[in-house]
């Protein structure tokens, strides 16, 4: 009898053009503070940075122009690092056989040069670097899909279903609900009915993930009685056609995503600032993930039609759109539908 073939390690995994490779126990964390999108997209940035000797206890080292994006200032980019230096995480790891819950700090020393265009040093933590080498579970992503994402909820739902989407015979996987709700980076204080836990995190996430990436997913909860007690969360590859429509999106404007968001509530007040912005523009560039095409029919001429997108224009249709999700919301909210 021949040898059984050997699991690939998470380390032995090449990344493709513009894809990181993230360890599956870096996903599934538990946050003693939540991170903001952009700490989470400037981790994901030095764990790619570091990758060819990410395991060793060396000092890495990036220009700070790569981690802060758009921003011409290194503001955001300095308050993310200090984030991620003060967050304690917990995961779980497995060593002969046993379970064990691992906490580790995201980000130990580091040092900034002080010239705007300078480098950025840094370092993993003896228990970080272990995490890397004992990891044979990944999500592959996309960089252009996850600069794309204007939520961190989005984000932490697309790395989840990225560590899942190879799977061959899995399509679910049910949790608890307080389990699911600390894994997306809600505080145990924070949204604590799940109606607005749905409204706020799930429905936003459920449709930027599935308008973005190449996956479709759905999340679903999970009843005792009246009591929402867990949720199940649903993936599965999309048709060529649906891959094409989100590669389109990706390269149309993040204005209508933005709008979109601040509609569902799900932004705070600097996004719904910025979608008031909008509202005297001829023809807002969004497509309407949810609801909207149903919206369309019910009010004629308030969208108009191009291949396979919905668009809405002018400040009536986007005032008909969010009646239109206010009354739908608690109903049939999109992507995490009441059963």
């Amino acid at each position: 009898m021949g040898d059984s073939p050997q699991k690939l390690k998470t380390l032995d995994v090449r990344p493709r053009d513009d894809e990181i490779i993230k360890p599956n126990e870096l996903v599934h964390i538990i946050e003693t503070k939540p991170l903001t999108l952009d700490a989470r997209r400037i981790y994901n940035l030095l764990i790619a940075n570091a990758w060819d000797k990410i395991e060793e206890p060396v000092v890495h080292s990036i220009r700070k122009s790569e981690l802060r994006g758009l921003h011409t200032s290194n503001d955001r980019l300095i308050d993310a690092i200090r984030s991620l230096m003060g967050t304690i995480v917990e995961t779980e790891v497995e060593r002969d056989g046993k379970k064990f819950v691992r906490r580790v700090q995201l980000l130990t020393d580091n040092e900034e040069e002080l010239d705007e265009r300078g480098v950025l040093n840094y370092s993993f933590s003896a228990g970080l670097r272990s995490i890397f080498k004992s990891s044979f579970v990944f999500a592959a992503l996309q960089r252009k899909v996850m600069f794309a994402f204007t939520s961190r909820y989005a984000l932490v739902l697309y790395e989840m279903i990225q560590a899942r989407g190879r799977l061959k015979y899995k399509w679910s996987e049910e949790f608890e609900l307080e389990r699911f709700r600390r894994l997306m980076g809600v505080a145990p204080d924070k949204l604590v009915q799940f109606k607005h836990f749905n409204a706020r995190v799930l429905v936003p996430a459920v449709t930027e993930v599935t308008g973005l990436s190449d996956y479709n997913v759905k999340i679903t909860p999970v009843k005792n009685g009246k009591k929402v007690v867990g949720v199940t969360l649903q993936w599965g590859a999309k048709s060529e056609e649906e891959i094409k429509a989100a590669f389109k999106e990706l390269r149309g404007s993040r204005v209508g995503r933005l709008a979109f968001g601040a509609l569902n509530g799900a932004g705070g007040n600097n996004r719904r600032r910025r979608a008031t912005a909008t509202r005297n523009q001829a023809c807002a560039d969004y497509r309407t993930l949810a609801g909207a095409g149903k919206a369309d029919r019910t009010r004629p001429g308030t969208g108009h039609e191009s291949e396979s997108q919905t668009y809405v224009c002018g400040a009536r249709c986007r005032s008909r759109l969010w009646a239109f999700q206010q009354r739908n919301l608690d109903r049939n909210p999109p992507g995490a539908e009441e059963p």
